[in-house]
C-alpha cells in the first residue's frame, strides 16, 4: 500500500507494455483508497521509465491532480479555467 502523509491507496490493475527499445516500458495502474479527510480516492497512472546500464535514466507520471486535491480536501481548480482540456 502506497501511504502518504494526505492520502494512502492501494495499486492495482498494472499493466506493463514493453516498448520497441528494450530500455523503455510504459506502465498503467489504477490506485484506491481514502484521503486525508475520508474522501474516496480513485486515480489512474501511466508512468513511461526509460533505464540505461540497469539505471533508471528517466520517469514520468501522468495522472489527474484534481482526484488527488479532492480526496485530500484541497481546493480543485476550475476544470473551465486555462491549462485544462477535457478528455
Amino acid at each position: 500500500m502506497l501511504r502518504i502523509s494526505v492520502l494512502s491507496a492501494l495499486v492495482r490493475d498494472l499493466r506493463v507494455s514493453e516498448m520497441a527499445d528494450p530500455d523503455k516500458v510504459v506502465l498503467e495502474f489504477r490506485g484506491s483508497g481514502e484521503g486525508r479527510t475520508g474522501a474516496p480516492y480513485g486515480q489512474k497512472w501511466i508512468s513511461v521509465i526509460e533505464t540505461r546500464n540497469g539505471e533508471i535514466v528517466h520517469y514520468a507520471d501522468y495522472w489527474d491532480p484534481r482526484i488527488t486535491l479532492a480526496a485530500t480536501g484541497d481546493a480543485v481548480p476550475n476544470p473551465e479555467g486555462e491549462g485544462f482540456t477535457h478528455a
